[in-house]
C-alpha cells in the first residue's frame, strides 16, 4: 500500500498486515535484558507484568527480591513483561516514533512486550488508540475480530465478554520485520506458541475533532465572560429546588 492508499483506504477503517523488513536490526532478547538491567530503578514505575489478562505489580517488602529478579520469575511463570515509554529511553526507538507525532498530529508512544513461549499476556480486547505492532524477535500469533466500536474515546473502553467472542476474522503469525496496523475499536488478541515473542507496540493518539472543539471552546471562554457564567442565573431556577 502506498501512503496515499493508507490514508484513504486503511487509516481508522481496517487492519493491515505488512511483511516488511526489519525496522530495527539490534532489538532482540539480549537487548531487552540489558535494557531492564540498565533501568532496574524504574521497573516499579514503568514496567508492567500481565498473564492471561491479570496484572501484577512490584512490591519489594512483599516480594523480598530485586525488581529484575522478580521480572524473571514472572516471565518463567508465563507472564508478559511490558516496558512502557520506550521512546523516552531508547534513542533509536525515539528516532522512529517522534516523526510520527507530526505525521499523525498527535502523541505517539512505544511500549515493548516480551512474552514467553505458549503464553498470553492480555485477553482479546480493543484499544482506544490506533497501534502499529512491530515484531522484533521470535513469533506471535495475532487474531483479529470485529470492530467492537467505531473510533472509541478513552472513556468508552470496557471488557469484552470472552464467552461471547466469535471466531476471528483474520489471523497472522508475526515474524521479525512484520508490522500489523490495528485501528482503535477493533478487537484483537495475541499469544505465543513454541517461540517466545518480542514486539514493539507503537500507539498513535491523533488529534481528534472533539479535541479541536474543546480547545476552541476553552479559548473562546477566556475571551467571552458569558461562557463562564453559571447556567442557573435567575430566581425561578433557584426557587424550583426549594
Amino acid at each position: 500500500n502506498s501512503p496515499e492508499e493508507f490514508w484513504i483506504e486503511i487509516f481508522e477503517k481496517k487492519c493491515l498486515f505488512s511483511a516488511g523488513e526489519l525496522l530495527f536490526t539490534n532489538k532482540d532478547l539480549i537487548w531487552f535484558e540489558k535494557l531492564l538491567w540498565a533501568h532496574e530503578s524504574i521497573i516499579p514505575d514503568q514496567v508492567d507484568v500481565n498473564k492471561q489478562g491479570k496484572s501484577s505489580s512490584y512490591n519489594r517488602i512483599k516480594l523480598g527480591k530485586d525488581p529484575f529478579a522478580w521480572l524473571m520469575d514472572c516471565y518463567r511463570d508465563g507472564a508478559t513483561i511490558i516496558f512502557n515509554g520506550l521512546d523516552d529511553i531508547d534513542p533509536e526507538v525515539a528516532d522512529v516514533v517522534r516523526p510520527l507525532d507530526k505525521i499523525f498530529k498527535g502523541k505517539t508512544t512505544a511500549n515493548a512486550f516480551l512474552t514467553p513461549p505458549k503464553s498470553r499476556g492480555f485477553m482479546p480486547h480493543f484499544d482506544t488508540h490506533d497501534v502499529f505492532i512491530v515484531q522484533l524477535a521470535g513469533e506471535k500469533m495475532w487474531h483479529l475480530y470485529k470492530q467492537e466500536m467505531e473510533l472509541p474515546l478513552d472513556n468508552q473502553i470496557y471488557l469484552i465478554d470472552q464467552e461471547k467472542l466469535a471466531e476471528p476474522s483474520q489471523s497472522y503469525v508475526l515474524q521479525p520485520g512484520n508490522v500489523l496496523y490495528i485501528p482503535r475499536g477493533y478487537i484483537h488478541g495475541a499469544h505465543t506458541e513454541e517461540s517466545y515473542s518480542l514486539h514493539l507496540t507503537i500507539g498513535i493518539r491523533p488529534l481528534l475533532g472533539i479535541d479541536y472543539l474543546e480547545s476552541m471552546l476553552e479559548v473562546l471562554s477566556k475571551e467571552n465572560p458569558d461562557l463562564r457564567k453559571s447556567l442557573i442565573n435567575d430566581y425561578e431556577d433557584t426557587a424550583s429546588v426549594r
